[in-house]
């Protein structure tokens, strides 16, 4: 991806002790997210093996990985006619949505999923070069407006989180480079977060264990 149209832009988050996070920055940890899902697939022999993610199948996190990348262009879309979403659901509603979702998608691979997914998530970071961050993408219940700056923050930890999920259901592992973007993220969220390592307080602040391993 060309980053020649970022604009030096900035996204308004605490990013370690604090100040302001560059849009180069930012973009690359989520270029890097998208590409650590499509190079763990071919590493995922059994696409119904556990992962971390509750009750889900590597199969079913490739599909919701994919499912929210539709989404954020939906969203996106919303935004850029001036009538961004509201309402949005977060904890227990936003689960019930996740698993619509996966139901509704077309029963596909895999692989098949992880391809759909690296394309639609790429084509929303190139959308995201071009607009003004500091427009509002939706509002969520809960946590209130969010703008674009902030948006792509959550998905930068959505897909490198996810990515870990299916590294460790592989038996293999996966660290972002920036794990800073990635806990960036996670703090605009309610909750806190626990002290230490940022990519270890990202894994543990929506549940992970760190310790995790795939059951054989």
């Amino acid at each position: 991806m060309d980053n020649g149209t970022d604009k030096g832009r900035a996204v308004d988050a605490e990013v370690g002790t604090g100040g302001r996070m560059d849009a180069v920055r930012v973009l690359a940890a989520y270029d890097e997210g998208v590409k650590a899902i499509e190079e763990v697939s071919p590493a995922v022999v059994d696409w119904n093996a556990s992962t971390p993610c509750a009750a889900w199948r590597c199969v079913d996190l490739a599909g919701h990985v994919l499912c929210i990348a539709r989404c954020y262009h939906r969203l996106l879309d919303a935004a850029l006619t001036g009538r961004p979403l509201s309402g949005l659901p977060r904890g227990e509603a936003l689960a019930v949505m996740n698993g619509r979702d996966l139901i509704e998608l077309p029963e596909t691979s895999g692989p098949e999923r992880v391809c759909d997914f690296v394309r639609t998530a790429t084509v929303y970071g190139d959308r995201l070069r071009d607009h003004d961050w500091e427009t509002s993408i939706g509002a969520w219940v809960g946590i209130g407006r969010l703008t674009i700056a902030e948006h792509i923050l959550l998905a930068v930890g959505e897909w490198h989180i996810h990515a870990w999920d299916l590294a460790r259901a592989a038996g293999g592992d996966h660290q972002p480079a920036d794990a800073e973007v990635v806990l960036a993220g996670r703090r605009l969220l309610p909750g806190s977060l626990p002290e230490g390592e940022p990519w270890a307080a990202a894994l543990q602040g929506p549940g992970r264990l760190p310790s995790w391993k795939v059951r054989r």
